[in-house]
């Protein structure tokens, strides 16, 4: 009988445990053998009789940000990554630079422990976040404990700028077997220029979107999902406005879930009464188990400005904290 997948708070024994199971799984489906272990360096062996060495904590610490029922997933991406043919290929991306790689760059979404723990990658912090709104749905927000409240409290008190952490943007070079991170480095030997490469980013991702890029879920509401399922479907909501122009003029509430799992809705006053609710009730049960989860909060997405628009989910009704530039578009709250 196959062993239960662990939960994502198991002991470390087990998970690593689960993690060494499945590696080896893994190792077996994409017909690879192990052909020597040294401490934590594992020499796989490729059907040609290639070799190339991988290391279990690497992979182990990269997995581990997911829940377990993705490790296989994460774990194929990186042995992917890792083969011999991939590192070639990403050593010719890299001296080719921006400019030569101009037609393969495309936009990605990445969630706040990527901001905050990545140090080479070129990032954005492109979400608008107002300390008033913060302050607000923290007073609104039910049993908090003490100690929580004052974490976030702390939080909004040393952040008062009106960017935030809440998703982060940077920009990739798509691979068939992987996409390679826009590096600081890459960016500065570029000549700077975020916005322009930015800019060529999303005319390429517009170019790679197909006509059935999104699915209808509820016509009533007119609620869709982005279902390309090419590593792109969350950063194509920052391209809501070319791919369906005219269609939402007071703008759109997103959810971006997770790389694969992304929902947006055009706004108005019907959908923000009945829609955006249960767009956060769905985020909060599918961010924990997503496969590289974004982020379980709704954003209110108008002429291309990102705004995070607060959902209290409190009994019989939930509560909204909107961003105070919404009412400019909806009008005032009497």
């Amino acid at each position: 009988m196959a062993k239960k997948t662990p939960s994502p708070n198991a002991d470390q024994a087990k998970l690593v445990e689960f993690f060494l199971r499945t590696f080896e799984t893994v190792v077996k489906e994409m017909k690879m053998r192990i052909r020597a272990q040294q401490e934590e360096t594992v020499t796989l062996a490729e059907t040609d009789g290639r070799q190339f060495a991988v290391n279990l904590t690497q992979i182990f610490t990269r997995v581990r940000q997911e829940h377990p029922e993705q490790w296989a997933r994460g774990i194929e991406d990186a042995l992917r990554v890792l083969r011999p043919d991939a590192q070639q290929e990403l050593e010719n991306v890299l001296k080719a630079g921006l400019q030569g790689n101009a037609n393969k760059l495309l936009p990605c979404l990445k969630p706040t422990s990527f901001g905050r723990g990545e140090r080479l990658a070129w990032t954005k912090r492109f979400v608008n976040r107002d300390p008033r709104q913060e302050l607000a749905a923290l007073i609104a927000t039910p049993n908090l404990t003490e100690k929580e409240n004052a974490r976030r409290l702390k939080e909004i008190q040393d952040d008062p700028s009106t960017e935030s952490d809440l998703l982060y943007l940077t920009l990739v070079i798509d691979l068939p077997e992987s996409m390679s991170i826009v590096t600081k480095e890459m960016m500065q030997q570029a000549g700077g220029q975020p916005e322009k490469w930015l800019k060529i980013a999303k005319q390429n991702l517009i170019a790679s979107t197909p006509p059935d890029w999104y699915k209808v879920e509820d016509t009533k509401s007119g609620l869709c999902r982005i279902a390309v399922n090419d590593s792109y479907d969350a950063p194509r909501a920052l391209v809501l406005d070319e791919l369906l122009p005219g269609k939402a003029p007071q703008g759109w509430f997103v959810i971006t879930v997770a790389r694969e799992e992304t929902y947006f809705v055009p706004a108005n006053d019907w959908t923000r009464m009945m829609t955006v609710g249960i767009l956060k009730t769905f985020a909060l049960k599918e961010f924990p188990k997503a496969a590289y989860a974004l982020s379980d909060e709704v954003f209110w997405v108008h002429k291309g400005q990102w705004y995070p628009y607060y959902l209290i989910m409190s009994e019989p009704m939930p509560g909204a904290v909107p961003p105070h530039a919404l009412w400019d578009v909806f009008g005032h709250p009497v």
